[in-house]
Parts: C-alpha cells; sequence; structure tokens
C-alpha cells in the first residue's frame, strides 16, 4: 500500500491486488487525534486505487485498506497522511497608492500556522513580504513599490512545512502626481501653470481648467511627458478657475494636482511711450501710465536677428529708464508691458537703432603663440579709417602697461615680451583715428608655467585655440574653475542679458550617435578651457574647449607654425537645456567617472541654451551637470552621465548622422520622421555639429488616445463627465492640443444641449426660451414669457 496524492480535501491511495479469491476492497480514512468525520469507501474487486475526498485540511488521517472475501474481511494494510493547508480565499486589495497597497483574504479551514506573500513585478522580479504573516492574520501590507506598475500577488497559507494552493491576484499601483503647482503668469485672458514633475516616468500630462462660479466652457489639453509648463489661453475675463494636472503613463492617470487662480481685468499697456535719448550702447525711454492698480513695468529689448532679448523690470513709480549694455549700430525692437502681480499688459512696442561709433573696434583676436615670458597675437582691423592702435597688457589688481611702440595703421599683429611665467594676463586693443578712440577688443591669456614646459626638440607645433574672454575676478572654488574666470579664452559675448523662457522650439527628444567607423590615434591634452559664444544660425550656443591630460606630452598651445588649426582630433559632445528666466550664467562641470582624473567645472552665459564639449577623453564616462545661477541661487538645469564617442579629424570625413532606430543616414539638414518609444511621432533634422547629432521633436505632431494629428487637424474626444469636445492640435513644439466643447453641443448650468433643442431658464427676472445654436455658445430666444 502506498499513498500517491496528497491535497488539501484528498488523498489518493493505492495497493497491490490480492491473490486469493477477492469480492472487493474497503478504505477508510479516520481522523488520528479521534476529532473528524470518518470516510469509507468500497471499491470493486478488479481495482486497486482510490481517491478519498471529503477530508479536513491539515488533518492527519490513518488510512486503511482491507480485502473482502466470501468468509469475510483481512486485516488491513494501514498508512499515515496528513492533508495539505486549505487556500486562502477572495483576494482583495484596498488603499492602493504609488508605492504601496493593502492585501486582504479570508482564513481557509483547517490549522494555518502562517502565510507566505509573493508578489513580482517585470521591472524588479519577485520579492516576499517579510515577516510574514501568522496564521490569525487576513490582511496584509506591501511597500516600497515602483509607481504605476503591475504586480502579481500570490498569498500561500503554510501548516508546518507544507503549503497550500497559491491564491493569485493582480493589481497596478498608482501614478504619482504632479507636485508643486504655480502660476507664472496670470493675464485676463490666459494663464501660464508651472509644476514639478513626478520621480517616474511618463507619457504625458492632462491639464483640465474648468471654471468654478459660472458657466463656461471646460478647456482640457495634453502636453508632451518632458513639459513641466504650458501656457492654457482663451479663458473668461475676472473669472475664478478650477486646474487640474494629472499624470499620464499609458492609460493610467494619477490624482490630480489641483488648484484655484482667477484671470484678471484687462492691464492696459503704458501709453506715450518715447525715446528720448540714444548712444552707442545705450537708449533711454520714457512712458506714462494709466491711473490703474499696477506693481511695475517689463522692458525687453530685442537685437534684429535675435531671438533672446534684454529684459528688465522696474518699480511702478518709474517713468523714464537706459537700457544699456547695446551693441553699437544695431536695430533694437523694445516692448515695455505694465505689470499686475504675476499677469502683464499687451505689449507696447517702438524700435530704435543704436549709433555707430565714431572709431569702429578691432575684431577678431587670436593668440598665435604663447610661452612662459612672451605671447603673440593677431587682429583684423576695422573697416573705418584709422591712424593707429593703443595696446594694453595688465595682470590681475595691477595697472595697465601699454605696449610700445604703439603699432601704426597697417599692422595687424604683436608680441609682448618680459612676462611673468603662469600670469594671467588681460589685453585691450583700442584702434585710434588721431585723438577718437575704439571701444576696447578684450580678451585674457595665461602664460605657460616654465617648469612645466617639456623639451620641445623636433615635435610638430601648433597653435593654442582662437578663443577670447571678457575678464572678470577669480573666485575661489574646490576644483578648476574654467569660462568667465580662468586660464581659458573666447569671444566677448553678449553683456550679462538674462534669457526668458519658454524661448524657441521646445525639444521632445534629443540624439547623438556614434559617426561612422574611424581610427584616429589618441593623443592626450594640457588642461585648459575655452568658451565661445556662437552667434548667427544658433543663439544661445557656446562652443566649449575641454582638453583634459597629463603634460607628459607637448602642450596644446606651442608656437611656431603660424596655422589656425588645431592638429589633433578631438571628440565633441552637445548638451542642451531648457533656458531659465533670469539667469545670469549656466555652470557646467564635468566629474569624470575614474577617480584619477580631475573634476572640471566652467561658466557659460545666462544666454545660452546648449553647449559643444570638446576635448573630454574618448570612451570616459563623465557626470556633467548643468546649474543655472539666479543671484546667490543655484538651479540644476540638466543631470546626465554621458559616454564621450571617439574623436574624428576635423577635415577627415564628411559630418553624418545615423539614426539607429530607422537604420538610416542623413546628411547635414535632411528631415525625416521616426516614432518614439511611447507611440509619438516625431521630426528629425540633422545638425551635425561635428559628432553627428540630430534632433527629434514632436513639434508638428499630436498625439492623443494612441493616434497623430498634424498640427491644425481636428478630432473628436469625450471626456470623464461624458462631455463631446472637439480637439484642435497645436504643436508649439510640444505636442500640444487644446479641447472646447463640441460645435454641434451647448453648454447652460452644466447641462448639455444639442443644436435646436430649447430649454427655460430665469433671466433678468424673466422667464426666456433658449435655443442652442451651436458653435460653443447659448443664444436667447425670441420668445420671452414674463413672470417669477
Amino acid at each position: 500500500m502506498e499513498v500517491t496524492d496528497v491535497k488539501d480535501r484528498t488523498i489518493k491511495v493505492r495497493w497491490s491486488p490480492s491473490s486469493g479469491s477477492v469480492t472487493g476492497y474497503r478504505v477508510t480514512g479516520v481522523p488520528k487525534s479521534g476529532h473528524g468525520p470518518t470516510v469509507t469507501e468500497m471499491v470493486p474487486a478488479d481495482q486497486n486505487e482510490i481517491t478519498i475526498s471529503g477530508l479536513t485540511p491539515s488533518v492527519e488521517y490513518v488510512l486503511s485498506v482491507y480485502t473482502l472475501g466470501q468468509s469475510g474481511e483481512s486485516a488491513p494494510l494501514v498508512e499515515t497522511a496528513i492533508t495539505n493547508p486549505d487556500s486562502p480565499k477572495a483576494l482583495t486589495f484596498t488603499e492602493v497608492g504609488t508605492t504601496s497597497m493593502k492585501l486582504g483574504w479570508e482564513i481557509p479551514d483547517g490549522t494555518v500556522t502562517s502565510y507566505r506573500i509573493v508578489y513580482s513585478s517585470p521591472e524588479d522580479g519577485e520579492r516576499e513580504l517579510v515577516p510574514a504573516p501568522s496564521g490569525d492574520d487576513d490582511t496584509a501590507e506591501l511597500t516600497g513599490l515602483r509607481p504605476g506598475s503591475d504586480y502579481t500577488i500570490k498569498v500561500i497559507a503554510v501548516h508546518d512545512d507544507m503549503e497550500s494552493q497559491p491564491l493569485t491576484g493582480t493589481q497596478s499601483t498608482g501614478v504619482p502626481s504632479p507636485t508643486n503647482l504655480q502660476f507664472t503668469q496670470v493675464a485676463p485672458s490666459s494663464l501660464t501653470i508651472q509644476w514639478d514633475a513626478p520621480n517616474s516616468r511618463l507619457t504625458g500630462y492632462r491639464i483640465v481648467v474648468n471654471p468654478k462660479d459660472k458657466s463656461g466652457p471646460i478647456k482640457e489639453m495634453n502636453v508632451a511627458p518632458d513639459s513641466t509648463s504650458t501656457v492654457v489661453s482663451g479663458l473668461m475675463v475676472a473669472t475664478r478657475y478650477e486646474v487640474s494636472v494629472y499624470s499620464l503613463q499609458n492609460f493610467l492617470t494619477s490624482r490630480p494636482l489641483t488648484g484655484e487662480v482667477t484671470t484678471l481685468d484687462n492691464i492696459s499697456p503704458p501709453r506715450r511711450v518715447r525715446i528720448i535719448e540714444v548712444t552707442e550702447s545705450a537708449i533711454t525711454l520714457s512712458w506714462r501710465p494709466k491711473p490703474e492698480t499696477i506693481t511695475g513695468f517689463l522692458i525687453e529689448a530685442t537685437p534684429a536677428g535675435s531671438e533672446t532679448p534684454i529684459q528688465k523690470t522696474v518699480g511702478q513709480d518709474t517713468r523714464t529708464f537706459t537700457i544699456t549694455g547695446l551693441r553699437p549700430g544695431t536695430e533694437y525692437t523694445i516692448n515695455i508691458y505694465t505689470l499686475s502681480g504675476n499677469a502683464r499688459s499687451a505689449p507696447y512696442t517702438v524700435s530704435a537703432v543704436t549709433a555707430k561709433p565714431a572709431v569702429e573696434s578691432p575684431t577678431k583676436l587670436q593668440f598665435t603663440s604663447v610661452t612662459s615670458t612672451s605671447l603673440s597675437f593677431r587682429w583684423e582691423p576695422p573697416h573705418s579709417r584709422i591712424t593707429g592702435y593703443f595696446i594694453t597688457y595688465q595682470e590681475d589688481n595691477q595697472q595697465p602697461k601699454e605696449l610700445l611702440p604703439r603699432p601704426h595703421a597697417g599692422i595687424n599683429k604683436a608680441t609682448i615680451q618680459d612676462l611673468k611665467p603662469g600670469t594671467r594676463y588681460i589685453i585691450k586693443i583700442i584702434a585710434l583715428e588721431n585723438s577718437l578712440r575704439s571701444p576696447p577688443l578684450s580678451g585674457l591669456i595665461v602664460t605657460q608655467l616654465e617648469p612645466q614646459l617639456p623639451s620641445l626638440g623636433d615635435l610638430p607645433q601648433r597653435p593654442s585655440p582662437s578663443f577670447l574672454d571678457v575678464p572678470e575676478p577669480i573666485e575661489p572654488n574646490p576644483f578648476p574653475r574654467h569660462g568667465f574666470n580662468d586660464n581659458g579664452v573666447r569671444l566677448t559675448g553678449t553683456n550679462g542679458q538674462t534669457s526668458p523662457g519658454q524661448q524657441g522650439q521646445h525639444i521632445y527628444t534629443e540624439y547623438q550617435n556614434q559617426r561612422l567607423p574611424h581610427s584616429v590615434e589618441q593623443r592626450p591634452y594640457v588642461p585648459g578651457v575655452g568658451v565661445e559664444n556662437v552667434g548667427g544660425a544658433h543663439p544661445g550656443h557656446t562652443l566649449v574647449q575641454v582638453n583634459e591630460a597629463s603634460v607628459r606630452v607637448q602642450p596644446f598651445a606651442i608656437p611656431g607654425n603660424g596655422t589656425d588649426l588645431n592638429q589633433e582630433a578631438q571628440s565633441q559632445t552637445v548638451i542642451t537645456w531648457k533656458p531659465q528666466i533670469q539667469t545670469s550664467e549656466y555652470i557646467i562641470s564635468c566629474h569624470p567617472m575614474n577617480p584619477n582624473e580631475t573634476p572640471l567645472q566652467f561658466s557659460v552665459p545666462g544666454t545660452s541654451t546648449m553647449a559643444t564639449l570638446t576635448g573630454l577623453t574618448s570612451g570616459a564616462s563623465y557626470n556633467i551637470i548643468v546649474e543655472a545661477v539666479k543671484g546667490n541661487a543655484r538651479h540644476k538645469v540638466y543631470d546626465e552621465v554621458l559616454t564621450i564617442g571617439d574623436s574624428v579629424p576635423a577635415e577627415s570625413q564628411k559630418d553624418m548622422c545615423y539614426d539607429s532606430s530607422t537604420r538610416t543616414v542623413h546628411e547635414i539638414g535632411d528631415e525625416w520622421e521616426r516614432m518614439s518609444e511611447t507611440g509619438f511621432k516625431l521630426w528629425c533634422t540633422c545638425l551635425g555639429f561635428g559628432s553627428g547629432h540630430f534632433r527629434c521633436d514632436s513639434s508638428k505632431w499630436c498625439h492623443d488616445n494612441g493616434n497623430n494629428y498634424r498640427i491644425g487637424e481636428k478630432w473628436d474626444r469625450r471626456t470623464e463627465s461624458g462631455h463631446m469636445m472637439s480637439c484642435t492640435c497645436l504643436g508649439n513644439g510640444k505636442g500640444e492640443f487644446k479641447c472646447e466643447p463640441h460645435e454641434a453641443t451647448c453648454y447652460d448650468d452644466g447641462k448639455m444641449y444639442r443644436v435646436g433643442q430649447q430649454w427655460q431658464k430665469e433671466y433678468l427676472g424673466a422667464i426666456c426660451t433658449c435655443t442652442c445654436f451651436g458653435g460653443q455658445q447659448v443664444t436667447n430666444g425670441t420668445r420671452v414669457e414674463m413672470g417669477g
């Protein structure tokens, strides 16, 4: 006799048949403790196994098999077996949050000593709840879960060393809500919403704007997952609105982040704006406000061909203001707004052209040779007539010295001797026309340290990078600080103009693929940094020369060959970030993952929105951080770990873009379509930047419920409350779309009516019959019944 299969309520028994004359078998199951029913089964003579059912879970049974014959029954064959624990039942989930959930179940029959709770997700695999619930528990709580993830939960009853069949269920954690809702600008018919993104991978946000105290259309729009602000327009004047922001993760929606805001009455722009004085670098304005409550004025001056204005906010009592730091001979468009709290009026716009200098400045200063005791440089002469140059060089905190004799008008290069090793010098070149002087062309350079110079021998000579810098004071820093205040050199840029928010196209995704295969000899560099503002087609773009390595090889700034090309192949990495309002500068930090390398830090102007890092060690990984500086505060706007690709000689290969998703190669300027991982349709453009860089955005498409729509395309969608909405793709560089009540419906006092439908309401003491004409409006009918 043997017991072959034991379950919670059944046991299977098998035996060898008797050799004698048998009429059948009798099988019994008796609880060993004596408590509980006894089970008896009769089995025909031609069978030798049976499954005994109707047993109690977690009970030890004495199993007996008797042979039946003509003369009676034999002595029994006896075995013992313990039934398995019963399975829990009716699994339920309550208090489901973003990182936790509670579960409950019905206690099974029989004895249970504890429960095993096993839960798993596709991202984190399988885990078990510790400590395990006791046999008397019927609830448990799971914590530390991943937001917006699907979990499979199993509840298993345990009795001694035996386990029941699992009770299984599935439940998803909630999508985390955005936080810190702010209304950064409130106008009579629009408002700007800003929020903080949750720490979770999302597919977008839904914005719902609903009037609180009066009937009116509900505004609903979806924005891209990398957006944390949006503008809602078409609102009613002086109306209180409830604004809700939802996080979206595929088909899941978070709890709303809700706030209330009231649109403003109309704000009048300034009047009688006059330009009262114009100089080479400044424009003075005057104006008069209307007699209403205001908090100040915002003045913006944008040079021709640029999208980045100079911004300045002045007090409510100010009537004149001088905009300084302007470029000579440049046309500026000037907007002046009236401010009331976070709202501003429509602009009053004027234009003015700054005066041209009497003597133009020289341009394009380049250092052709730098040693420990001398430096040589050249420049491009101005186009106007001059009689000579006045050149000075100056150590930090020292009086400037003039280079003598003065170069005459036909000379465009100079050499300064008898300098101190390892010392920073400020160079200024002023063009002269008799007694008239031009604005100075300024730059700074650091002479080399004499002990660090290797023997030049027959090594090829190369010039230093031709970047210039406007000198600023040195400030202490725990690691090398480059850019504004170190030994790098760069072109003089704008005069610290602050960059307004939401300038330019909003980028949805951005890629930098490796160039085609190549072989380049890797050479280390002497530490140094150069920063250059790039204008023209790429405003706000900064080139950063970051040279890293030991000084065991020849430095990159060796005089002698007279060329302007850097002969060593260098890696190039492009980073971009979203512009921040009222930022004076951005601090870029490069932290190498290799502990033997020195971290680098440098600054770029507050007008920058992207930077090309040139010369980082190929194949090395860096944690690159960009921080916006506003007064004494810093705000992190970029934080990524990047692995630097191999460098490419500047003239050895044509710059191409390779898209690994579509497996296509594109030249600079080519455009193509691709799909994002979340189903968004993207439009890509090959930019190059020397590294095969291309950019993709959702500016030409909107994405809703799994469908893509072009800008201007309309579609219908039903809201959660059942209202039919008509949606239009806006794009705005973010895939935004707006939804308004359908043209075939009307809304009044929270109710929806179709075209042609009539209803009655009280209006100014009369009972009016209203008719829905569509077009998102309600119009009173012609029949009026006077009365209550």
